[in-house]
């Protein structure tokens, strides 16, 4: 199991990285959602002070 993870990854490096990312940050908005309403926050404040 671990050597066909192993494999995909030196197949796809870019790939297997950014869902390594999503995961990590799903797993961080599942345990803390406040982030969700602080990120929002921070983008409408962004668009809204352009």
């Amino acid at each position: 199991m671990l050597n066909k993870t192993i494999n995909i990854i030196k197949k796809y490096p870019v790939r297997s990285l950014l869902v390594a990312l999503v995961v990590v940050f799903a797993i961080y908005v599942i345990s803390d959602p406040s982030i969700i309403s602080s990120f929002n926050q921070g983008l409408s404040d962004g668009a809204a002070g352009r």
